[in-house]
């Protein structure tokens, strides 16, 4: 890949003056992660399972719940640094995959210590870009929930449709002690990115891609069933088009942070490649974080966006999807205690005349969850959540368009 080229010769001339500073095999440089899961859900077979529940665990489609345990992940990363300049390499199995290991994020980190108010970094390589909130490991190890089982609907489908093989600069200036942050990325490789939001909808898990993952989509309609395949590939360069990100943060001296990112893959719509198609997408996210005391804190985010792909018929084209999000989440801490209660709203709306308003879809979800820190490696979480969606889509499988759908879910996180 062209980008981590270029960062191979970054390397080389950002780590020059420091190679005094080098750990490339300490005790430091590998840490891990291993998520060992149980899940009980009633309601519709999950996506993950060809079918159009919500959820990662789904129901058994007979009125009775399923019970599941799995690894639902296990991430090694190793994190060696020459000077200023570090290597992200982050592979990641789990019962969710295609394939049984795969690579999640490998790229090249230039993080220098800063000299005054400015600070500035930069990426290169195989990574997620600066949109959830609620994730850790975008400066280095692997990129999991903080504070529940379940992310929201917006950073869930952030994992899994949009990664990017690219190059990324930051800089953070403090004025009157206030911070003020500016990112720009410029990527391929995410040109199928919204082809699982269009055709499945929004879902509520923890799913992640890899470089080389297969995510199975629902049963398609009669026209899109013979041209597009019955799986997407999350991370595909078929146009040869550049995409780009742009991200704005703002922390204020009070409690208050803020942030807006606007994200186009410049995909031309009717690139090709075995029936994967190059998806034109865009949206703009916004988030924020109150931090109401030492204990407490409020974050939220809200996205909206389009897709298209195909070719022009009539005023539209095959696929022209909408798509709105947007989640507000409460934290608490208790000394080795966190609760995380959060609300989430999602919607997606279409009018092309391959994909009919079936296509569509509206919903909300309830989150809970106790997280506590056993020991300093060892991390419990317990959670309860329950989605309630609208789409029509499901008369294709002969199913109630309306579908509610509750799971409980159990967790022993295990890092090193």
């Amino acid at each position: 890949m062209r980008c981590l080229t270029i960062a191979l010769i970054f390397l080389g001339f950002g780590a020059g003056p420091a190679l005094a500073q080098t750990d490339l095999f300490g005790p430091d440089t590998l840490s891990g992660i291993i998520d060992l899961r149980l899940g009980v859900s009633s309601g519709e077979s999950s996506w993950l399972d060809n079918g159009l529940g919500k959820t990662r665990f789904g129901g058994a489609n007979t009125g009775r719940a399923s019970v599941k345990g799995e690894i639902a992940s296990a991430n090694l990363v190793w994190n060696p640094s020459i000077g200023d300049v570090s290597l992200v390499l982050d592979m990641e199995g789990g019962a969710s995959q295609s394939h049984g290991v795969d690579l999640s994020q490998a790229y090249l980190q230039y993080k220098p210590a800063p000299t005054n108010a400015l600070r500035v970094s930069a990426r290169a390589g195989f990574f997620y870009p600066p949109i959830s909130m609620e994730h850790q490991g975008y400066a280095g190890g692997a990129w999991v929930v903080a504070n529940t089982i379940t992310p929201s609907a917006i950073n869930g489908w952030v994992g899994q449709e949009v990664k990017v093989v690219g190059l990324e600069g930051s800089a953070r200036l403090t004025v009157m002690d206030n911070e003020i942050g500016a990112t720009v990325g410029v990527f391929g490789h995410d040109d199928t990115a919204a082809t699982l939001l269009a055709l499945r909808g929004w879902t509520l898990d923890d799913v992640t891609s890899t470089a080389t993952d297969r995510l199975p989509l629902p049963p398609l309609n009669s026209f899109l069933a013979v041209r597009q395949a019955p799986f997407t590939e999350p991370v595909r360069e078929l146009d040869g088009r550049a995409g780009y990100y742009g991200r704005l943060d703002w922390r204020l001296p009070s409690r208050v942070a803020l942030n807006a990112v606007y994200y186009d893959n410049n995909g031309d719509m009717t690139s090709v490649d075995q029936r994967q198609w190059a998806w034109e997408t865009r949206f703009l996210n916004l988030g924020g974080r109150f931090d109401v005391d030492r204990h407490t804190w409020l974050i939220g985010q809200a996205m909206s966006g389009s897709t298209y792909m195909g070719f022009k018929r009539g005023p539209s084209v095959w696929v022209d999807v909408d798509f709105a999000s947007a989640y507000l989440m409460a934290v608490r801490g208790y000394g080795r205690s966190t609760v995380s209660v959060r609300a989430d709203v999602f919607s997606t709306s279409n009018q092309p005349f391959a994909a009919p308003e079936r296509y569509s879809e509206t919903g909300w979800a309830a989150t809970t969850d106790y997280k506590f820190a056993l020991t300093q490696n060892v991390a419990l979480l317990g959670e309860v959540l329950h989605v309630w969606s609208d789409r029509p889509s499901r008369i294709l499988t002969g199913s109630d368009p309306r579908q509610s759908q509750t799971t409980f879910q159990a967790s022993a996180r295990i890092s090193f």
